[in-house]
């Protein structure tokens, strides 16, 4: 991997532990296994208030600027969480 592009900024995908080969310009490679697999996604459950002010606490999120009456009341209103 030459660039660690959106990973700078999102710590959650983990690449250190995934070999990625080394690839040539127009190198084509076919794939030994190609499953598709029967499934669906869902919604993560909503936070409560305390949870996510612990999360952003947790994360270093600024409280004096995003945690305005306000700004909790809206997220409130467009269900963001509980």
């Amino acid at each position: 991997m030459l660039q660690r592009n959106y990973l700078e900024v999102y710590p959650y995908d983990k690449w250190a532990s995934s070999a990625v080969p080394d690839f040539q310009q127009d190198e084509q490679f076919m794939p030994s296994v190609l499953e598709v697999r029967d499934g669906k996604t869902s919604r993560p459950n909503l936070l409560t208030e305390a949870d996510l002010v612990g999360l952003m606490d947790k994360n270093g999120i600024g409280k004096l600027l995003a945690l305005s009456a306000q700004r909790l009341a809206d997220g409130r209103y467009r269900r963001y969480y509980r």
